[in-house]
């Protein structure tokens, strides 16, 4: 069976007769189905669901269990959503990848608009993800991450956008593997969680927006101490209107206190930055070491001076540059507390008076 469903499969409140079409790898068509869940127990491994209907789709809690391509079908774009009205105790997703499966999502709009008790998510993904064309919208009662992988990641021409009412929002991997984030626009409190050691991350073209750029921590200090391997980050010609580009979110509290000195090597250990002519305006500072409990800089800070940001990573001649970044959307995350579904990729665009306009 390729889905086990917590609540009811059969409870799909959603339907379009025959929308979701699974297909073979041949593209051979093995069979229409009116809800994702059933398309998804009809599917085997290898297989491709497309959906040929815009929806809304609004679809009960499932685990996917086997590979599986899920795309829009030619000239449709589905939206997926949860059940608002159900009160979830629990962990949930709008779309949930078992440790088995391998997820590719392309041209879906999915939203996670469940009023729930627990971290909720738009996408789990416990093995590998491939995701291109999407949109992702957050507002859950309390929403964690846009996405939540496990593993290897590449997430191409997305939108992501969190409304502000959770606890965090971002991708972050949780056991080593390989990150790409390219041409995308994500707009988050906490945009890309890199949370365990041995993480290669590659982020180009993107516009990030929120309190930090790339969050790192849970943990990870004692790791380091114990010798485990750093990250390996590059950065590449991205817009970074954030409050910190880099932060050690550290949970629940740092164990003990670190001089200035010890930051910094613990800083330089964990984290291996390259970067090439990325547009920075961050307010607060560059780089944050933060203990949970107290959500205070702790140590040292790296000032929102882009001379001290390259000072600090011993960087030359990238071609960065920092100024005041003004957006077409004008002040997006407000916008996302009070019409977040009105918000496009073309709001993230930048208006000519503002910094790095070409």
């Amino acid at each position: 069976c390729g889905v086990v469903a917590r609540d009811s499969i059969e409870s799909t409140l959603s339907v379009q007769k025959g929308a979701f079409v699974v297909l073979a790898g041949d593209d051979a068509k093995v069979g229409k189905f009116d809800t994702l869940a059933e398309a998804v127990v009809g599917s085997t491994a290898g297989d491709t669901i497309e959906i040929r209907g815009n929806g809304p789709f609004v679809t009960e809690f499932f685990v996917i269990k086997h590979p599986l391509t899920i795309r829009a079908g030619k000239g449709f774009r589905p939206l997926i959503k949860n059940n608002q009205k159900e009160v979830v105790q629990r962990q949930s997703a709008v779309l949930w990848g078992a440790e088995a499966s391998c997820l590719v999502l392309e041209g879906l709009d999915l939203q996670n608009v469940q009023n729930t008790k627990a971290p909720s998510f738009v996408v789990v993904a416990s093995g590998p993800i491939r995701a291109a064309n999407c949109r992702l919208f957050d507002a859950g009662g309390l929403g964690y991450h846009c996405i939540q992988c496990n593993s290897d990641a590449v997430l191409k021409n997305c939108l992501l956008i969190q409304s502000g009412h959770g606890a965090s929002g971002g991708w972050g991997p949780w056991s080593p593997s390989h990150l790409l984030v390219e041409n995308c626009v994500l707009m988050q409190l906490f945009n890309l969680g890199l949370l365990a050691p041995g993480v290669t991350a590659e982020v180009r073209h993107n516009t990030l927006i929120g309190d930090i750029g790339i969050c790192w921590g849970y943990g990870l200090t004692r790791e380091l101490e114990a010798q485990q391997p750093g990250m390996d980050v590059t950065v590449v010609r991205n817009v970074m209107a954030v409050r910190n580009v880099l932060n050690l979110r550290e949970a629940p509290r740092l164990e003990r206190s670190y001089s200035s000195d010890e930051a910094k090597a613990l800083f330089l250990r964990a984290i291996c930055w390259q970067e090439d002519s990325n547009l920075y305006f961050a307010p607060d500072v560059f780089i944050g070491m933060f203990d949970q409990q107290h959500w205070e800089p702790l140590a040292f800070p790296v000032w929102g001076d882009l001379e001290a940001w390259n000072h600090f990573w011993g960087l030359e001649n990238t071609g960065s540059t920092e100024g005041l970044i003004r957006l077409q959307g004008g002040d997006l995350p407000a916008k996302a507390q009070t019409h977040p579904k009105q918000i496009t990729a073309e709001d993230f665009r930048l208006r000519p008076d503002s910094a790095g306009y070409q």
